[in-house]
């Protein structure tokens, strides 16, 4: 992502209120502008609400079937809704350590509520003997949901070559079915298909 693009995608997703970047989305600290955390809080939020909606409720609609997409490249098949799931639970096992994992599988994938996190992340300390694990209470928790929301965000923005966000950047092609493609064919492709099954 480009320096002008980064601009314009910091600035757009800012938080208005945010009284660390007044609404910019771009911090200045010792290692020069960085984006704000308003900007990748929003931008994990934005990538894990599609996230949601792929696993939850594309499995029931038209989107599981294979589509045809036309891309840059030329006709490419393939299942998005999928792909993106697949992709986006990848970027988070490899962005994220083991209790930051851990704290994501509870809360986001488990959709537990605080003092039930806390009991299974007691236990995940237990068994790992306290190693890489902060002391488990109510505020580390959720300095460790903020942390790996910022982490996460980043690591969705700045994925190469295909980053995660903007959303509809991923699903960029453009999607067809198989009777438009038939449809859409020229008369001479047509015919070329006649004769060869004329031949056959």
């Amino acid at each position: 992502m480009t320096e002008s693009i980064a601009h314009g995608v910091a600035a757009a997703n800012a938080r208005p209120t945010c009284p660390f970047c007044l609404g910019t989305g771009r911090v200045t600290g010792r290692k020069g502008a960085t984006w704000c955390g308003c900007v990748l809080k929003r931008i994990f939020r934005s990538v894990f609400n599609a996230w949601l909606y792929a696993e939850n409720i594309a499995p029931f609609s038209y989107r599981t079937q294979p589509n045809l997409e036309v891309t840059p490249s030329g006709l490419v098949r393939g299942y998005k809704q999928a792909e993106f799931a697949a992709d986006v639970i990848l970027v988070v096992r490899r962005s994220l350590d083991a209790w930051h994992q851990e704290v994501f599988r509870a809360h986001y994938l488990g959709g537990l509520d605080w003092r039930a996190c806390l009991r299974v992340l007691t236990r995940f300390a237990a068994h790992r003997h306290g190693e890489g694990c902060p002391k488990v209470d109510r505020g580390n928790y959720f300095h460790s949901i903020y942390r790996l929301q910022l982490i996460l965000g980043r690591a969705f923005v700045g994925l190469e070559p295909h980053c995660l966000f903007p959303v509809r950047d991923y699903y960029r092609g453009y999607g067809i079915r198989r009777r438009q493609l038939a449809v859409g064919a020229s008369a001479r492709v047509r015919a070329q298909e006649h004769a060869l099954k004329a031949g056959a």
